[in-house]
C-alpha cells in the first residue's frame, strides 16, 4: 500500500525522480497501487513479461506523469539514470515481436484465472511434499525451499533431472547467491498439461 502522506514532503524537501517498476499480475480483485496519481516527478515502467506472462520477452512500455512536459528537468535526470544503468538504453526485440506489441497495446489482458489455477496446483503439490514457501498472491512463479530429505541443491537437481522426464527449474542462487542455495523457482508459464506433469514428477522425485 502506498503511503500517500509522504509525497508532499518529498516533493517539497527533496524533488526526487521516482521510477516504479510494475509488479506481476495479481489474483482475484487485487490491484497494484500506482504512484502517478500522488507524485508529479514519477515515471511508470511495465513489461509484457509481467502482465502477459511472456517469459524472456523484455518488451514493455514507459509512461510519464501527465504533468511532466517536454523540456522539463525530469527528463534530463531520467536520461542520466538510463545512461548510467543501461548499456544500450534499448531492447533490440525481434522485428516480429515489435509488430505484435504495436498491435497488442498496453491494455491487453490475459486470463488470470488460468495462472491462478496453475499456481494453486503447484503450491498444493509442493506443500504436500514438504517444500517451504509463501504462496504467491499473483505472478507466474513459486520460489520454494527444497525439503530436508535432500542433502543439498545438487542432490535435488540430480534426482529431478534423472530419467526421460526431467523437471526443469531455476536454482535459487540465481536470485540472491548462496543464501538461496536450497531454493528453486518453478514457472507457471506453461500449459495445464505441463503443470500436471510437474506435480506428478515432484511426487516421484520426493519418493525416491
Amino acid at each position: 500500500m502506498i503511503e500517500r502522506r509522504i509525497f508532499p514532503r518529498i516533493e517539497t524537501d527533496w524533488p526526487l525522480i521516482v521510477i516504479t517498476d510494475d509488479g506481476q499480475i495479481l489474483f482475484g480483485e487485487k490491484k497494484l497501487d500506482s504512484i502517478l496519481p500522488f507524485y508529479r516527478h514519477s515515471f511508470y515502467v511495465s513489461s509484457f513479461s509481467k502482465s502477459l506472462g511472456l517469459a524472456g520477452e523484455r518488451i514493455g512500455y514507459f509512461a510519464a506523469h501527465p504533468e511532466i512536459e517536454e523540456g522539463d528537468n525530469d527528463w534530463g535526470v531520467l536520461n542520466q539514470v538510463l545512461t548510467i544503468n543501461l548499456r544500450t538504453r534499448i531492447v533490440n526485440a525481434p522485428a516480429l515481436q515489435q509488430r505484435v506489441i504495436e498491435k497488442t497495446g498496453a491494455f491487453t489482458k490475459v486470463n488470470i484465472r488460468e495462472y491462478e489455477w496453475r499456481i494453486s496446483g503447484l503450491a498444493a503439490a509442493l506443500k504436500s511434499l514438504g517444500f517451504k514457501f509463501e504462496k504467491p498472491e499473483g505472478g507466474f512463479y513459486i520460489f520454494a525451499q527444497i525439503p530436508d530429505q535432500f542433502k543439498d541443491a545438487n542432490h535435488f537437481k540430480q534426482t529431478a533431472h534423472h530419467g526421460d522426464e526431467p523437471l526443469l527449474f531455476i536454482p535459487g542462487t540465481a536470485f540472491g547467491g548462496s543464501k538461496y542455495k536450497r531454493y528453486i523457482r518453478l514457472s507457471a508459464c506453461v500449459n495445464n498439461r505441463e503443470i500436471n506433469r510437474a506435480c506428478r514428477r515432484l511426487k516421484e522425485i520426493c519418493k525416491q
